[in-house]
């Protein structure tokens, strides 16, 4: 390499301006490479806790563990589900990563239309960052699912309520019409 040559510097040049143009190509893809496994992370998170949900006989001796891994696979310090019933919020599932409650970063409704089903009460995320985009549309994709839950669950109640009634509807009928 001569320093006095003019086509050794705008060799040099171009060989700078190369290195740097593939360092910015390199860093973009790696950047997208991880936005899209963070992405897949959190389609498999929300698809095994939606999966939970539906196959769950007992919902509601299910919050804790869909609280505790939707809050691991987020990173948060904890998340707690109030359910409304009789126009009241009770506390219905929790999980908190270090046995103590904190202040709520955020809450979300789990509603369906304009009805709110229950709230969830989500904690900051462990590192101390603030929660991304992408954790909030994860949560509340969580929400809807468990909103849609929820309500399965009251009108299959409904349903079999509605069931004894009408075996009991028959049941009387029989009777008045056998006493006659």
């Amino acid at each position: 390499f001569d320093l006095e040559q003019p086509q050794e510097w705008v060799s040099l040049g171009i060989f700078l301006v190369v290195a740097l143009v593939a360092g910015q190509g390199y860093a973009l893809q790696r950047r997208q490479t991880m936005a899209a496994a963070e992405h897949d992370r959190h389609t498999e998170l929300l698809y095994e806790v939606s999966s939970d949900m539906t196959v769950a006989a007992d919902l509601g001796g299910k919050f804790d563990a869909m609280l505790e891994k939707l809050a691991r696979g987020l990173g948060l310090d904890g998340i707690r589900l109030y359910v409304h019933r009789d126009g009241q919020a009770e506390l219905s599932g929790r999980f908190e990563h270090d046995g103590e409650g904190s202040s709520a970063a955020v809450r979300l409704p789990c509603r369906i239309g304009d009805q709110v089903l229950a709230e969830m009460e989500v904690s900051p995320r462990l590192d101390g960052q603030q929660l991304r985009s992408d954790d909030l549309r994860v949560l509340q994709g969580f929400a809807n699912q468990l909103a849609n839950a929820l309500e399965r669950r009251r009108l299959e109640k409904e349903e079999q309520l509605n069931q004894v009634l009408a075996e009991a509807d028959r049941t009387k009928t029989c009777l008045l019409y056998t006493s006659d």
